[in-house]
C-alpha cells in the first residue's frame, strides 16, 4: 500500500483502530480529501460498519471507495459475507501440484491495460473466495492452474457502496522462489491488486508527485560542455537555487556526441536530471533498397483531439530508420515515415462513447471554427485558373 500511494502521489495515512480512537478515524474518513479506505481483514472485528458507511458517503459525489485486503479463511464466513454484501461466503486455501499463474480479468475502470494478462504466480500455494451461486461481484484478479480458476481480487456492492476485496497471496510460512524472471513478474502481480485500486481511487490526482516543482525540457541537445548558450553546470546550479528539474529529450544519434564529463554530471545529481535508457524499438517489414522486405525500427506518433474530452484519432505517424539496425527514426536525421491506420478497434467495452452534442474544442488565437469546405474551394479555383 504504502508502494502504491508513493507511486501515484498520493498521502497515506495509518492507522491502529482501538476504543479510544474510532471517533478520530470516523472523521478523517469524513474529510473531502479522503481519496479511499483500506482495512486489513483482521481489523474488521473492531469496525462498527454503518458508521463507516456513513462515513464513506458523499452527497456530491460518488461514495469513497473501501478495500478490504488480507483475507484469509480466518476472516470468518459471517464476517466476510457481511463486508461483501453476501458476494463472497468464505475463503479457502488452494494448494497446487502445479504451476499457479495470475490472471487479469475485464472490469471497466480497474483493469484497463492489464485487461486479459497472465503472470507467473510465485509458488503453489494461495488463499481464493468461495462466491455464492447468485452473487453480482466482479471477479478483478483470478489465480489459476490447468485445472482451476479461483477469484483472489473481487468487487461488490455493501448498501450501494463499492468494496473491493483481496485474499493474503501466501499462507503463513511458505516459501517463495526468488531471483528469477518469474520471480519479478510475479512481485509485480502481487503489488498490481493494491496498484489498481489506488489508481481507480485517485483519478485525475494520480500520477502528480505531493509536491509541486517547475520542470525544464530541452529538446534533442548534446551533452556537451557548452551547448550553445547552455551550460549544465550553470542549469545545475539554477536547479538547486530554485528547485526544479530538468527533462533531457534526447536521441540516439546525440550518444556519440556526448562528453564523459558532462554525463558524469548528470549520473552524480539524478534528483536533478530526468532521462531514460535507450528503449529498444520494435520492427516491422520495410521495402529496402533492392526491393525485399527486410525489419526496421519504428516508433507511433498516435494524435489526440482535445475538447471537451480527450480523443484518440484511429492512426498515426510511424516514423521508421531507415538504415539497417539504426534507431534513429527523426526525419530531420535521416529517417523517414508511414501512413498508419487502426482498422480493427478492439472489444465493444474499449470504444468512445457517443460523442458529447453541442461542443468546441477550446479556442486558440486567430482560429475559426468550421467545416473543410473554404479550403476546398480555395483548391478547386487554384486548379481551374488559367495559366500564366
Amino acid at each position: 500500500m504504502e508502494l502504491a500511494t508513493q507511486f501515484y502521489g498520493v498521502n497515506l495515512n495509518v492507522v491502529t483502530l482501538g476504543d479510544n480512537n474510532a471517533g478520530a478515524v470516523l472523521r478523517d474518513v469524513v474529510q473531502k480529501e479522503t481519496l479511499a479506505v483500506a482495512i486489513d481483514a483482521t481489523a474488521l472485528v473492531f469496525v462498527n460498519q454503518d458508521a463507516l458507511l456513513r462515513a464513506l458517503h458523499r452527497e456530491t459525489r460518488s461514495s469513497v471507495p473501501l478495500l478490504v485486503l488480507g483475507v484469509t479463511p480466518q476472516t470468518g464466513e459471517t464476517l466476510l459475507s457481511a463486508w461483501s454484501g453476501g458476494a463472497a461466503v468464505g475463503a479457502q486455501r488452494l494448494e497446487s501440484p502445479v504451476a499457479l499463474r495470475y490472471a487479469v480479468g475485464r472490469v471497466a475502470g480497474i483493469t484497463q491495460q492489464l485487461t486479459a494478462l497472465e503472470i507467473p504466480f510465485p509458488g503453489n500455494n494461495t488463499f481464493y473466495f468461495t462466491l455464492s451461486g447468485d452473487h453480482k461481484a466482479q471477479e478483478i484478479l483470478a489465480v489459476r492452474n490447468d485445472r482451476e480458476n479461483v477469484p483472489v481480487f473481487i468487487e461488490a456492492d455493501l448498501r450501494q457502496q463499492k468494496v473491493f476485496l483481496l485474499c493474503r497471496a501466501h499462507p503463513a510460512g511458505d516459501s517463495v522462489v526468488e531471483g528469477s524472471a518469474d520471480s519479478i513478474q510475479s512481485a509485480f502481480a502481487e503489488i498490481a491488486p493494491v496498484m489498481m485500486f489506488i489508481k481507480y481511487c485517485a483519478g485525475e490526482r494520480g500520477w502528480h508527485a505531493l509536491h509541486h516543482y517547475a520542470n525544464l525540457t530541452i529538446d534533442d541537445p548534446w551533452l556537451r560542455e557548452p551547448y550553445g548558450d547552455l551550460s549544465y553546470q550553470g542549469l545545475l546550479k539554477e536547479m538547486e537555487t530554485h528547485n526544479f528539474h530538468t527533462t533531457i529529450a534526447f536521441i540516439p544519434w546525440n550518444y556519440e556526441r556526448s562528453e564523459a564529463g558532462t554525463v558524469s554530471l548528470f549520473r552524480s545529481h539524478p534528483e536533478r536530471w530526468i532521462a531514460q535508457d535507450v528503449v529498444s524499438l520494435s520492427t516491422v517489414p520495410t521495402v529496402g533498397s533492392d526491393g525485399s522486405l527486410q525489419p526496421r525500427h519504428v516508433d507511433l506518433r498516435p494524435f489526440a483531439v482535445f475538447g471537451e474530452r480527450i480523443d484518440i484519432v484511429p492512426g498515426g505517424l510511424t516514423r521508421v530508420a531507415l538504415q539497417e539496425g539504426s534507431l534513429i527514426v527523426n526525419s530531420s536525421r535521416g529517417g523517414g515515415s508511414k501512413d498508419t491506420w487502426v482498422l480493427e478497434n478492439g472489444d465493444e467495452a474499449d470504444r468512445a462513447g457517443p460523442p458529447i452534442a453541442d461542443t468546441q474544442p477550446p479556442a486558440l488565437p486567430d482560429l475559426r471554427y468550421g467545416t473543410w469546405s473554404g479550403q476546398q474551394q480555395q483548391q478547386q479555383q487554384r486548379r481551374s485558373a488559367p495559366a500564366s
